[in-house]
């Protein structure tokens, strides 16, 4: 999974050097509430959860001021529902990220 991490290193210039990656990889993870050793030398998992998790870990290295979520939670349980929507609002609570949240319910 690590590669889905490093396309955006890579094309925005994130990191000098693959320390600087690791560091950015391993905080945008931890925002999400994952660590690299955890995730990143896996195949991709099954769980849409964590799949979820990772894209926002990946949105969140950019810094963006806007994140656009098309269905965030539709493909996870209520338990796992509630965990997405948290970490979004410490996304836009924390960081001043702000979410378009579109869903078609």
């Amino acid at each position: 999974m690590k590669h889905v991490f490093d396309l955006v290193i890579r094309h925005f210039g994130l990191a000098h050097n693959r320390k600087e990656a690791r560091e950015l990889i391993e905080e945008a993870l931890g925002v999400v509430g994952m660590r690299g050793e955890e995730v990143l030398e896996k195949y991709p998992t099954n769980s849409a959860a964590a799949a979820q998790r990772m894209m926002m870990a990946r949105a969140y290295m950019l810094k963006p001021s806007l994140i656009v979520a098309d269905e965030p939670v539709s493909m996870v349980d209520a338990s796992l529902r509630a965990m997405i929507l948290d970490i979004m609002l410490h996304l836009r609570d924390e960081v001043n990220i702000s979410f378009l949240y579109i869903t078609h319910d």
